[in-house]
Formats: C-alpha cells, structure tokens, sequence
C-alpha cells in the first residue's frame, strides 16, 4: 500500500496553496499598515532605499572598510527596524503582525525539514490521505480525557498483584495518560494498556490520540487487523506502487502509532516477525508507541514470542485495567 503518484501531488498542492493564502494575508496586513501608519510605510521605504545604497557603496572597498561600512548599516537597519516596531505597539498592533505567516512554522509550509526529512505536518497529510480518518477525528472528540467517567469502576474489584481496586487503578490510568501526553515532545515514552474486554483501554487511547492529534503530532491509529493486513499487502506486493511512501515507512516513522486490540488478529510467525519490526525499529527512532491488548501479560508472552515480550517489558509503562465491560454496564443502565 503506497501513495499514488496523483495523491502525492494533490498533497503538494495543498502545501502550495497554503503558502499562497498565507502570503496574500501577510501582504493584505503591510498595505493595511502602510495606509494606516504613514510614518511605518517611509520606514519601510528608507530600509529599501538604504539597501540598495549600501549595496552600491560597498563594491571595491577593501575587507576592512566593507567590515565597518556593514556594521555601521546593520545598526541603522536594527534602528529602524526597532521604530517600526515601536510604531505597531503605539497604534494597537502585536509586534510580530507583520511576521511571516505559516500554517506549520516548523517547515514555513513547505512539507520538509532541514536536510530532506519530511515535516511532521507532510506526514499526518500524507497518513490523512491513506486512511481517509474522519470517523476517527469524530470519536477523538467525541471521547476525551474530560469524559473519562471513573464512576463506572466498581470500588471492591480488586487487583490481587497490585492490591488497587478497579477504580483505583483507572485513576492511575488516567494519570498515567495524560502525563504520557503532557511529556510527549520531551520523554521517549510507550504504553501498554491491558486488561479485559470494555474496561475502557479503547477509550484511553482514543483520548491520547486526540490530544496529540490535535497538537499537531502525527498520530496513526490502527486496530491490529488493520495494521498487519496492511503489512501483508506491503510486504506480498498486492499490485500497490512502491515508488512513494508506503504504510510501512509511515508505520516507523510517525511521531505515534497506537496498535488497538492486540490479540484480535490471527496471530502467526508473520504477524509476530512484523510486530518485533515495529517495537524495535520504533524504538530505535524514539519513536512512540501505545499498544493496547485484552491479553494479560502472560498470554501476550506465549502468543509473541520472548523476544517481543522483553522489548515490551523494558521499553514499555504497563497500565492495567480491571473490572466489569463498562460498554455492557451502560447498555444496561437504568435510564435517569
């Protein structure tokens, strides 16, 4: 599964078109000022003037006079420039309202970063266009931290190894999460979110995806069938163009992956050799990663090998979730 030629260059032409809507606002705001502020438009028309001038008067000089003569035209320039700001504050403007505007500050709108790499913004472009997330963006807005109801969770189920009730450990949980959130951009950190079916691991990472989605960072939720189906096809070829990114570079290389319901597909040496790429060659790019499983940890380690679950054990913050299907208990409630 690769992006189509076709696909690519829609991409780029939104990328084009951003710049082009950015720039004729930054135009729209100095002829705004120039007409508003008369004294800034003469500024701004002395800083050309003197540039050119300073241009002209520096050919032949020798090094030490083009040194001095460049000093001294850089502090009229900063002097000038100091003006204009000073202008913009005394008629009610922000100091930087004349900025260059970008959609994406880190890449100025271009989609890449210095030395080639792709723009975290070209990648959830590009991960938007594979897998078309608008039901997803829904249910991340729908499901959030603010709505993550620990009344659900039963205060007598207990967890004999850690001693904490279902409750409590939900709140550990949700404490766990957020952080995972609130230190995303500065900690390489994994989760894995365990426990029986509808006790609300979904709905956690669900939450993780939104807020991070929503600032900015490249997200790619899948459920463990879709993602190893999509490895299949890359990996057998399935009549897909490989000459543009695939699923799998975007895999390894979004900022992060979340793998829902681990334990649902059919598990084999396939799955359990594409699932250790994964782990490792995201870990090796400190890349992170949020797996969610209804397995416990033992049947996670009989199912993927020791070597997965060792990587799993060192590399990855264990939550475990307990108590009754909060899906069925809602299903089932009495109505208020």
């Amino acid at each position: 599964m690769a992006l189509k030629n076709a696909q690519f260059e829609q991409i780029l032409r939104i990328y084009d078109d951003r710049r082009l809507s950015n720039k004729a606002i930054h135009d729209a705001r100095i002829q705004e000022i120039h007409q508003r502020i008369p004294a800034f438009a003469a500024l701004d028309a002395s800083l050309a003037e003197r540039s050119v001038a300073f241009a002209k008067a520096s050919i032949g000089l020798s090094d030490e006079a083009y040194a001095k003569a460049r000093s001294a035209y850089h502090l009229e320039q900063a002097a000038i420039i100091a003006r204009k700001t000073a202008l913009l504050k005394e008629n009610g403007y922000p100091e930087d309202y004349l900025a260059p505007l970008y959609s994406c500050p880190d890449c100025k709108d271009t989609g890449y970063l210095d030395g080639g790499t792709r723009c975290h913004c070209l990648n959830q472009t590009i991960i938007d266009t594979f897998y078309q997330r608008a039901e997803l963006v829904n249910k991340w807005q729908q499901e959030t931290f603010d709505h993550f109801q620990l009344n659900w969770y039963d205060d007598t189920v207990m967890d004999p190894q850690t001693g904490l009730t279902a409750r409590a450990a939900a709140e550990r949980a949700l404490d766990t999460c957020r952080s995972f959130v609130s230190h995303f951009r500065d900690s390489h950190e994994n989760l894995l979110l365990y426990g029986v079916t509808g006790v609300g691991k979904t709905f956690l990472s669900n939450c993780i995806a939104g807020a991070l989605a929503a600032d900015g960072v490249s997200v790619i939720y899948q459920t463990a069938f879709e993602l190893f189906d999509a490895l299949e096809k890359i990996t057998f070829r399935r009549g897909e163009e490989n000459d543009l990114p695939s699923a799998l570079d975007l895999f390894l290389s979004c900022d992060l992956l979340i793998i829902d319901d681990l334990g649902t597909e059919l598990a084999n040496a396939f799955t359990t050799s594409r699932l250790y790429l994964l782990i490792n060659e995201r870990g090796l790019r400190e890349k992170a990663t949020v797996i969610s499983s209804n397995l416990s940890l033992a049947e996670i380690q009989r199912t993927y090998s020791d070597r997965i679950f060792s990587r799993i054990i060192s590399d990855y913050r264990i939550v475990h979730l307990l108590g009754d299907d909060i899906r069925y208990k809602k299903a089932t409630a009495s109505p208020m």
